[in-house]
């Protein structure tokens, strides 16, 4: 078994933007929100970053502009 921890815990499904430090298990959460029409949510959002070497870099908040509210 190995004894490295990750760093980085990614998830969705609740369309909820976070990117935070989670000081108990010593990682960054990141939701990237929604990217998509349907939902609660209001802007489309998506979470980029870059990978060196093991760590965390750029990590970066980018908004697509408000949903459309025309469903088809």
């Amino acid at each position: 078994m190995s004894a490295r921890k990750p760093k980085l815990f990614i998830c969705g499904h609740s369309h909820i933007l976070k990117v935070i430090p989670d000081n108990k298990y010593r990682l960054l959460h990141i939701n990237p929100g929604a990217a998509g029409n349907y939902g609660l949510h209001v802007m489309k959002t998506l979470v980029r970053f870059t990978l060196h070497e093991g760590n965390i870099k750029d990590a970066d908040v980018v908004e697509l502009g408000k949903k459309s509210m025309i469903v088809k």
